[in-house]
């Protein structure tokens, strides 16, 4: 009993002295920083910046991770850059210096453990008590996308550990990257690939992130989206959405906007026989997560594509398109639904076929006009835009060319154009000629699916002479009309002359207008209507005769002769026929 007493004295001495000895080591001992691993950023950080006023990049790192070396310091540990919307967001975590001075035109840096290195100038700001500046950026880190937004479930397959740096955009030639700002960069010997959904990026070897979107770059294979399997491309992601698309054709509707993916490359336009080669952008709408996880799931799922290159309209497009058609500078908007509707605008100018206008047409349309075949030895420019849906009565299909002559190859000369716009509904054309250059022929009309019509002639012309004190101006338009409305025939004829005659006498301008306009209308129900005016400087007249029946079947008679001074009433504005009537209005711009 005695002998255990005593023990326990012994145990407790013992105890006591291996827990104050445990605690001192824990307290002393500090485990290495795992260079690769990721770090959790600390209060109070070391911060540094690059650049300067809104394109300035702010990068922080841990207090514990950057040591004192011989030209700057070294950063051993995670590297975070701050972000407006995500907080401060991880770019990479390893081994890398800035440094003081770099010598004269050196591009890179000899590190002990790593090697050769490349070297990232500019003016890096170390902030502290006082700031520091540095010239010199150069380092090896683990590889690592943003995965915020749309790619919030993106993962990096590959373990890689490679050089790293910053780059101005100015000097990645042919990216999507602004000029005036700092990305960092990469640019691996071994590709690497990466996954978001069951889509992935694989042949990934040059990266550009930029911290403000956060937004990145690569070079890649896409596959596995509904877009499909596509190679050799330039994919870029904006986590916030702020990729702008802007049509580099305008004439058309094909909008603007803001988007989340941006591609380089060859696309096949998923259920519309036609392929893309250019820049695109894609959008995602706000708020609508499952459309974008769809996409990279491969499901349907709700976009809009926007796209600027070269476009291949293949011959089943439309039923009555039996053309393929090359579109070399186009603008094109894909609009997808979730429920897989989609519809497709497109404008460019045609590439192939190169054939005059009266072949293209008949190619398109099956008309015969031989009669524009004046144009060829002009030079000729064609656009070709439209709408194509899914759902089989949704289209919509224009055509225009415009001519030119060229003088000598310094001075373009514009000869006139031809239109065609047609859709389900109705048919609108338009063709003009230039003679001499001077004095404008055309034809103008519109056909409903009804069979009513309105059809236009109508020819312009001009001069300005002038010899010494004397002047003399005028111009000259007429238009013939033909139109079917109710099964009711109509013909409309319309002149108009107007112009100014001026004489210098003793040193005072001395000028008379003149004008005059007539107009006649007679239908197939026994209507007519006959105008003219004629006025000489201050003064004129107005005479019209109608005859026209009433619902009930009266007829109407009316004469009306008015004489006033011209300089009340303006010219332009009278015997114009009341909005609505026979006016041709073109179905698009």
């Amino acid at each position: 009993m005695g002998r255990r007493l005593i023990r326990y004295p012994i145990y407790c001495l013992i105890g006591s002295l291996s827990f104050v000895s445990l605690t001192c080591v824990e307290d002393i001992f500090v485990p290495p920083i795992d260079l690769f691993v990721e770090q959790r950023l600390e209060p109070n950080p070391k911060t540094f910046t690059l650049g300067s006023g809104p394109n300035k990049l702010t990068i922080k790192t841990n207090q514990a991770n950057v040591t004192e070396i011989e030209n700057g310091i070294r950063i051993r540990g995670s590297l975070f850059a701050e972000n407006n919307k995500y907080g401060d967001v991880m770019l990479t975590s390893g081994d890398f210096v800035l440094l003081k001075s770099t010598g004269t035109n050196s591009t890179t840096y000899t590190s002990p453990e790593h090697g050769a290195l490349p070297l990232s100038s500019g003016k890096f700001i170390m902030h502290g008590e006082t700031a520091t500046e540095y010239v010199g950026f150069a380092g090896v880190g683990l590889v690592e996308l943003p995965n915020y937004g749309i790619v919030k479930n993106l993962q990096i397959l590959d373990v890689n550990i490679a050089p790293m740096g910053f780059i101005l955009g100015s000097e990645l030639e042919d990216w999507p990257v602004s000029p005036n700002r700092y990305y960092f960069y990469t640019n691996l010997e071994s590709p690497i690939k990466a996954e978001v959904g069951n889509s992935s990026l694989s042949g990934i070897k040059r990266i550009a992130i930029d911290p403000y979107d956060p937004y990145f770059y690569v070079s890649c294979d896409f596959e596995g989206s509904i877009l499909g399997p596509i190679t050799n491309i330039g994919f870029a992601v904006s986590a916030q959405g702020i990729i702008p698309y802007n049509p580099s054709v305008t004439i058309y509707k094909v909008p603007n906007f803001k988007g989340n993916l941006y591609l380089t490359g060859t696309i096949d336009l998923l259920k519309f026989p036609a392929s893309i080669t250019g820049e695109t952008v894609i959008g995602f709408y706000t708020g609508d997560q499952q459309g974008s996880e769809n996409f990279f799931q491969g499901k349907e799922s709700k976009f809009n594509l926007g796209f600027n290159g070269k476009v291949n309209l293949e011959h089943d497009l439309l039923d009555f398109l039996d053309v393929e058609i090359v579109l070399g500078k186009a603008s094109l908007f894909l609009k997808v639904m979730e429920t897989g509707d989609a519809e497709l605008y497109f404008v460019g100018i045609v590439e192939q076929p190169a054939v005059t206008p009266s072949e293209l047409m008949y190619q398109i349309f099956g008309i015969d006009w031989e009669f524009l075949d004046y144009l060829q030895p002009q030079r000729t420019e064609t656009t070709l835009y439209g709408t194509v849906g899914t759902v089989p009565s949704n289209w919509e299909l224009g055509f225009k060319q415009k001519s030119y002559l060229d003088i000598l190859g310094k001075w373009k000369l514009d000869m006139g154009e031809t239109a065609i716009e047609l859709n389900s509904e109705f048919m609108y054309f338009k063709g003009e000629s230039s003679v001499a250059g001077f004095n404008r022929v055309g034809v103008e009309g519109k056909v409903n699916k009804s069979g009513d019509f309105i059809l236009t002639g109508y020819k312009k012309s001009g001069f300005d002479l002038s010899a010494g004190p004397l002047s003399l101006s005028f111009s000259m338009g007429m238009n013939l009309t033909v139109a079917l409305q109710d099964a009711v025939f109509t013909f409309k004829g319309k002149i108009k002359l107007s112009g100014e005659a001026c004489a210098e006498i003793l040193g005072v301008d001395l000028c008379a207008d003149f004008s005059l306009k007539a107009e006649a209308s007679i239908s197939t129900n026994g209507s007519f209507k006959i105008c003219f005016k004629i006025g000489i400087s201050d003064v004129g007249f107005d005479v019209c005769l109608s005859f026209s029946f009433d619902k009930a079947g009266k007829s109407i008679e009316t004469m009306t002769v008015q004489e006033i001074p011209i300089e009340m009433v303006p010219l332009e504005n009278r015997f114009q026929p009341k909005t609505g009537q026979n006016e041709l209005q073109p179905i698009m711009n």
